[in-house]
C-alpha cells in the first residue's frame, strides 16, 4: 500500500492558511481587523465581532488587564455580545462572541474573572 505524497492533514492546514489569508486581504481595511488567531480559532464569529466593532453594533464597555496591558472591549449587536482583546499597542489578539452572555454584566463578570478591570 502506498502512502500519499502529501498528508491530508497538511492539505487541510494549507487550505485553512489560504482561507485566512484570503479573508484578511479580501476584506476592506476597516477600523478594527480580526487577527489571524481570531479567524482560525473563532471563524465566522470573529468576522461577526469585527462587524460589530466597526459600526454594526454598539460598543458597551471597556476593560484593562493591568498585568499584561491588554485591553478588552464589549460590543452588542442583535442581542449578542462580542469581545475584542487587543495588546498594549492596539493590535488585535482575538475577537469572539460570548455565547452564554445574556447581558453586558455577564460579559463583564467573565472579563473580571479573567483578570480584567473596568476602565474609567
Amino acid at each position: 500500500m502506498t502512502r500519499p505524497l502529501i498528508s491530508p492533514k497538511f492539505l487541510l492546514l494549507l487550505a485553512l492558511v489560504a482561507l485566512a489569508w484570503l479573508a484578511i486581504t479580501a476584506l476592506p481595511k476597516l477600523e478594527v481587523t480580526a487577527s489571524t488567531h481570531a479567524l482560525f480559532r473563532h471563524g465566522p464569529m470573529a468576522l461577526s465581532a469585527q462587524n460589530c466593532f466597526n459600526g454594526s453594533g454598539t460598543i458597551r464597555t471597556a476593560f484593562l488587564d493591568p498585568e499584561t496591558g491588554r485591553k478588552a472591549s464589549v460590543c452588542e449587536m442583535a442581542g449578542k455580545f462580542f469581545v475584542s482583546i487587543d495588546d498594549r499597542n492596539g493590535n488585535n489578539i482575538t475577537m469572539f462572541r460570548r455565547d452564554f452572555a445574556r447581558s453586558v454584566r455577564d460579559v463583564a463578570d467573565y472579563l473580571r474573572r479573567s483578570g480584567f478591570t473596568a476602565r474609567p
